[in-house]
């Protein structure tokens, strides 16, 4: 194969990979993930561009933490943080 070929099939490959390669950023970054509710949004980043899913949700939650170790929910720093009643509201908009 040529040169020029090589490097063709190199940019086409590069232009087909999309967003897995934002995801394999992320995983060598090991920076933490930050999300509000992100559990559905998890789960389907994690099932598209990582590897299918596990079985059980022990084995997903041990496979998600292999290659982002670090992940805050929003939503639960909230309530961790806001043990009063009056903050049972958890969107967004009420926790700006």
């Amino acid at each position: 194969m040529s040169e020029e070929s090589k490097e063709k099939l190199s940019e086409l490959y590069k232009s087909e990979i999309g967003f897995t390669r934002v995801v394999q950023l992320l995983i060598a970054s090991k920076k933490p993930l930050i999300g509000h509710n992100p559990q559905y949004d998890v789960c389907f980043l994690y099932e598209k561009f990582v590897a299918p899913l596990p079985e059980t949700f022990i084995e997903f939650c041990c496979a998600w933490r292999k290659h982002f170790p670090v992940t805050f929910d929003t939503k639960v720093v909230f309530f961790e943080l806001k043990k009063d009643p009056v903050y049972n509201r958890s969107t967004l908009t009420n926790i700006f």
